[in-house]
């Protein structure tokens, strides 16, 4: 099952008014259940799911046949099993991202030219790459599979994260969340107690994983003084802070 189709289906169910409709769907059967009938068994006027049946069936968890000049509802076959495995497929894709580490990458070794070019991809700053107080990491699993790059700039309690980037065939699994997590490890275990960052696309991702926007005006100089913040990144850009304490 694809991203788009389970977060429908898990849309769908986040109602109780349509719990109710697909519970009574289910356990009509194979026979199948008129939308009186549905009312009937949740308490409500018929009037009233036409609404949520639509729903259900835009999500593809209910099918509807017509007998004659009567409509049926059946739940459709498999379709809550293919949930249930999409979810379990996202425990997996967790219990991997636990035996992920970081590699240094460094300027003077090729791995450093594929950071580069990934960056350049993604529209992302390289014209200071390589300068003082940064350090880039490759994601890489437990057989040397690399999913992506992340890095850190300076020193003390106020570090830049820069530039998380999970190549698009590993994006949705985990990845990014888990490259995040090991840079800010990485980072708590060098001193810092805050992690910046400036995005001008990714603010809902950052904020999911405890980032806050913060008024540009309250850089510490550690960070104002960095040439992402001065210059490479627009003035449009949010500043987002993390605590790591």
């Amino acid at each position: 099952m694809d991203r788009p189709l389970a977060i429908a289906r898990l849309s769908a169910l986040a109602d109780e008014t349509r719990l109710s409709v697909l519970g009574a769907v289910m356990r009509a059967g194979e026979e199948g259940i008129t939308a009186g009938e549905i009312a009937a068994a949740v308490d409500r006027p018929s009037s009233s799911l036409s609404g949520p049946l639509r729903h259900l069936r835009l999500a593809g968890l209910v099918e509807r046949r017509k007998h004659g000049k009567l409509s049926v509802y059946r739940g459709t076959r498999g379709a809550l099993r293919e949930l249930a495995d999409f979810i379990a497929a996202l425990e997996k894709q967790a219990e991997a991202a636990s035996g992920l580490v970081l590699q240094p990458v460094h300027a003077e070794n090729a791995g450093f030219i594929g950071l580069r070019g990934t960056l350049q991809k993604n529209n992302l700053p390289v014209d200071d790459l390589g300068g003082e107080g940064q350090r880039y990491f490759s994601l890489l699993d437990e057989g040397g599979t690399a999913f992506g790059y992340g890095g850190l700039e300076g020193a003390g309690a106020d570090q830049l994260l820069r530039s998380p980037i999970i190549y698009p065939t590993a994006r949705g699994s985990g990845m990014g969340r888990a490259l995040v997590r090991l840079l800010e490890a990485r980072a708590r275990e060098e001193g810092a107690q805050r992690l910046w960052l400036l995005t001008s696309d990714a603010e809902k991702y950052f904020r999911r994983l405890g980032y806050k926007i913060v008024d540009r005006a309250q850089a510490p100089k550690a960070i104002a003084r960095t040439k992402q913040f001065a210059g490479l990144c627009p003035a449009s850009a949010k500043l987002m802070r993390k605590e790591l304490r």
